[in-house]
């Protein structure tokens, strides 16, 4: 087998980054649209945003995310992802940060966001039972946390797969595709 190196110059990179959170953005979205067939979705709690990670490929993962109002995250950024995520039901505030400068937006059903890597933003649930989908290419190893100002990192962890509840597999040859994943693909 002969190995092939692929070289990306850097006038290049913005627009492989802005290509792959386009390609993020679409399956989000194309994720939300079948949201009326979903078995499962993520729990319900009074106080805490909860979540549950229903595909995971070498190329991407996909999470659902319920936000009860006022539950956040706090500055984030997605470590090496390139992300993108769309509102099921409900509405999320977006705040984003930008050499220290905070501007914020409502984001409402059927609307996608992309986020760079590197990006710093946070999300907070606006109205009860607000749901969305994220989309992280790759998948979504580390996330780095910062300050109220969004500059310094305050501490940065790894996101395990367990991070959030775990489908189990149902039926799926390749084993990581949980009940949601198989409503996805019509099974």
């Amino acid at each position: 087998m002969r190995a092939t190196t692929c070289v990306v110059e850097t006038e290049d990179l913005e627009e492989v980054t802005l290509g792959v959170a386009a390609i993020a953005a679409a399956i989000a979205r194309t994720i939300t649209i079948t949201s009326p067939r979903w078995p499962d979705r993520p729990a319900e709690h009074p106080t805490d945003r909860t979540g549950v990670r229903v595909l995971r490929t070498p190329e991407y993962d996909v999470w659902l995310l319920r936000w009860p109002t006022g539950t956040g995250v706090t500055p984030h950024d997605h470590g090496a992802s390139i992300g993108a995520f769309c509102v099921v039901d409900g509405s999320l505030l977006e705040h984003r940060w930008h050499a220290g400068m905070r501007t914020s937006r409502i984001i409402g059903p059927a609307e996608t966001v992309t986020i760079g890597q590197g990006e710093v933003h946070d999300v907070i649930g606006l109205t009860d039972g607000s749901l969305s989908v994220h989309v992280y290419s790759p998948p979504l190893s580390s996330m780095n946390f910062y300050d109220e100002s969004g500059t310094v990192v305050v501490r940065s962890e790894a996101v395990e797969s367990d991070s959030f509840e775990e489908p189990e597999p149902v039926g799926m040859a390749s084993g990581n595709v949980g009940n949601v994943g198989n409503a996805l693909v019509g099974r």
